[in-house]
């Protein structure tokens, strides 16, 4: 069973979607710089940089997700459901 998530200020939502046309960003900078026969160590950098950027969003919305989710499920007694949920995002792996 999944735990949605609940109630999010629409300031945290606009800077997270904030911060992922930042990532859109810097990918469409690599696919030109790829285009562009940019030195490879170059894209190699803003490559590094990408991944970087889905990295600190990820750890926020982890943040955010253990503050107010985890916390509702907890006090709404679905704390295992909540846990089994997030153990089960954060060890899929990506293929």
């Amino acid at each position: 069973m999944r735990v949605l998530l609940y109630h999010h200020e629409d300031r945290d939502t606009r800077k997270l979607a904030a911060r992922l046309a930042k990532i859109e960003g810097h990918t469409r900078a690599v696919i030109d710089m790829i285009k562009g026969d940019r030195d490879c160590a170059e894209v190699l950098h803003q490559i590094r940089s990408v991944i970087g950027a889905w990295q600190h969003l990820s750890a926020l919305i982890l943040d955010e997700h253990l503050k107010s989710c985890i916390r509702e499920a907890v006090e709404s007694g679905k704390a295992d459901e909540a846990i089994d949920s997030l153990r089960e995002a954060l060890l899929r792996r990506v293929t």
